[in-house]
């Protein structure tokens, strides 16, 4: 913990006080700006993967062809279960930092390394840098009231499509004129700045440290009698994240299946860029859709219970909308607006993202909630890994015909979104539990 002997003056200051705060908007700023350049500089790998194949020897569509994406996925994964004994709850610069040095680090190492196994390694390194999601989640908690929660998670979020997007105009320009190496570097610079700038401004919620600090001291105490369990023994974490994994699996798996699928119905290379360009455009405004419509039921809300219910509204409309997405994916006929929509709508699955990080901080005791984030978000980060294995799986074997695939994405958002209606009478630790 940050402070052993937390103030009670502070953590009472930060519950008559919160969301009042305007340095807030700092915040949102600058978590913003720094999610978009690490967006920018994540899309340099994809990009050069044809000619780091080349360069290496390796053949595409094979196994070996995507290993970096598949490392790189698995890391996504694993660092959720990161936040053993919520060291990060009360860290979170020190947590940024760390996240930040996976990033950089291999960016200015790929483009000097001659071994395809060495990049494969560091592209797993890179992977554990989205810990920052839930970072950027514990953190805000702190600065913005719930009606503004969902929108204030909607700036880190939407920047990873915008970011990709931008990215891609970047790199690509740069690429052409110096080399895939350089581009590499040149981003990678420029998300040194922009860590040292939210470094220099980041700041935590004035008396939010120590109010954690002394609710997790209070649960602890009455654990076993009053207190909450620890989240591996919450029903609500399995529900919360297998009712996200349609979301994790298709968001990881769209940046592969809609281009590859693309391809094989014959559209060439600029269709498809532009194609992933609508989508990634009208997804990222789509975080904003949902962060505004959920904040707008939320603030109708007067129990735990209808807030997370609201909430979970969210994530059935997205799912709705994906399914009619992929289902229009099926059925292309060789229509180029077809394939598009079909593209945009399955991608719009996003929409209820900004809520589902939300929620993770509200169902359960405030001294709990930082570890619940990353319990929970581990069992929907399963998808980040399983969306691209599968996704990679089909493209080797179907040689780029993914009918299959949109088939398998439908069936699972049809599953996860029956575990998200059925989980809305789940119990809900923050109801039962008051420590």
């Amino acid at each position: 913990m940050s402070r052993v002997f937390p103030d009670e003056n502070r953590a009472r200051g930060w519950e008559r006080t919160w969301g009042t705060f305007r340095y807030r908007w700092v915040m949102l700023g600058i978590w913003l700006l720094m999610m978009t350049i690490n967006s920018v500089t994540l899309v340099n790998y994809p990009l050069a993967l044809p000619n780091i194949a080349k360069e290496f020897g390796i053949p595409p569509s094979t196994f070996i062809y995507y290993l970096g994406v598949l490392t790189y996925s698995l890391g996504l994964f694993v660092i959720y279960f990161g936040n053993f004994n919520g060291w990060m709850n009360t860290r979170v610069r020190l947590a940024v930092i760390l996240a930040q040095v996976f990033l950089i680090i291999p960016l200015f190492l790929i483009p000097f390394t001659f071994s395809y196994n060495a990049i494969v390694v560091l592209r797993f390194i890179q992977g554990l840098w989205f810990m920052e999601l839930g970072l950027a989640t514990l953190n805000l908690r702190g600065w913005f009231s719930k009606g503004e929660l969902a929108i204030a998670m909607a700036a880190p979020l939407s920047a990873l499509q915008f970011g990709s997007a931008l990215g891609g105009f970047i790199e690509k320009a740069i690429a052409e004129q110096i080399g895939w190496r350089m581009a590499f570097l040149i981003t990678g610079v420029m998300d040194v700045v922009a860590t040292a700038i939210f470094l220099v401004l980041y700041r935590d919620a004035p008396g939010y440290n120590d109010y954690l600090v002394i609710n997790r001291l209070r649960n602890l105490a009455e654990r076993g009698k009053h207190g909450c369990p620890p989240p591996y023994k919450l029903p609500i974490a399995y529900a919360i994240g297998f009712a996200q994994i349609a979301t994790t699996m298709a968001f990881a798996s769209i940046p592969y299946l809609v281009p590859t699928y693309g391809y094989w119905l014959g559209y060439s290379v600029p269709a498809v860029s532009n194609t992933v360009l609508i989508y990634g455009i009208i997804s990222g405004l789509g975080i904003w859709g949902g962060a505004i419509l959920g904040s707008i039921l939320v603030r109708r809300t007067r129990t735990i219970r209808e807030t997370f219910r609201a909430r979970n509204l969210t994530r059935t409309i997205s799912y709705i909308i994906s399914f009619i997405g992929f289902l229009t994916l099926l059925f292309p006929q060789g229509n180029y607006i077809v394939y598009t929509v079909g593209a945009t709508l399955a991608a719009l699955i996003l929409f209820n993202i900004p809520n589902y990080w939300a929620e993770m901080t509200e169902v359960v005791p405030p001294g709990i909630s930082g570890d619940f984030v990353f319990y929970a978000g581990a069992i929907a980060s399963a998808g980040f890994f399983l969306g691209p294995l599968i996704s990679v799986s089909l493209i080797v074997a179907a040689a780029g015909n993914v009918i299959k695939g949109f088939m398998l994405f439908l069936a699972i958002i049809v599953i996860s979104g029956i575990i998200n209606i059925i989980q809305n009478r789940i119990t809900i630790p923050a109801e039962k539990y008051h420590v």
